[in-house]
């Protein structure tokens, strides 16, 4: 497990939040559903993959995958955020 550098919040919205981090990377929680959220680290250049086969709302996912921070088919529901 590697320890997160020093990050400074970016954005903050009712359905998620993006730290950057001090390599220019970022790190972000998103609330996908009322108990799903979706992690990710994006580092500075950028994901390797665009496309996920990872998290789909329902059903497989097609053989192409999905874009990886597509949201399409999930309620998004707000979530408090605190500091």
């Amino acid at each position: 497990m590697n320890i997160l550098p020093t990050s400074a919040l970016n954005r903050a919205n009712p359905h998620s939040i993006e730290l950057t981090l001090a390599d220019d990377s970022s790190f972000t929680v998103r609330v996908l559903e009322t108990n799903l959220f979706r992690v990710t680290h994006k580092p500075a250049a950028g994901y390797k993959e665009q496309r996920t086969w990872a998290i789909a709302p329902a059903g497989d996912v097609a053989w192409e995958g999905r874009e990886r921070d597509s949201l399409q088919g999930f309620s998004c529901p707000a979530a408090q955020v605190s500091q």
